[in-house]
């Protein structure tokens, strides 16, 4: 075996895992990621910690997004605010939110969709928010 290449496989694995989890909005970007460094009671902590501040700046009511992960509230949040909005309005509001667009209108359809059976967000040249779904 080549422990130079097996090594450096596990390398590249652990990045991809942290790129991942950066895109997922599971951990902060640019935050090291490893055995050493983030164990499972420090990623329980770290989500808690998260969703404690989040719950605090969120003012829609908890029952509304019971469900719907928290990492998608600050989006969903800004979003609600106007019932259009152009593609690149929407790509900048979820790269801020540490998301990727794709993903993240995805992710609230689904759960709009087992939630609500329809979906909140149609995506087009424009995308239409649907408020009256949530009412």
């Amino acid at each position: 075996l080549d422990m130079n290449a097996i090594a450096q496989i596990m390398t590249e694995t652990r990045e991809v895992s942290r790129l991942l989890q950066e895109a997922m909005g599971d951990v902060e970007p640019n935050a090291r990621s490893g055995p050493a460094e983030l164990n499972d009671s420090d990623a329980v902590g770290d989500s808690e910690s998260s969703k404690e501040s989040s719950e605090e700046l969120d003012e829609t009511p908890k029952s509304q997004f019971d469900d719907l992960p928290i990492r998608y509230h600050g989006f969903l949040n800004t979003v609600l605010s106007q019932s259009t909005w152009d593609a690149s309005q929407l790509e900048s509001i979820a790269r801020e939110n540490g998301q990727m667009l794709g993903g993240i209108v995805e992710a609230i359809n689904e759960w709009s969709y087992e939630k609500f059976e329809d979906w909140l967000i149609e995506e087009g040249p424009e995308y239409h928010i649907r408020n009256e779904i949530l009412n």
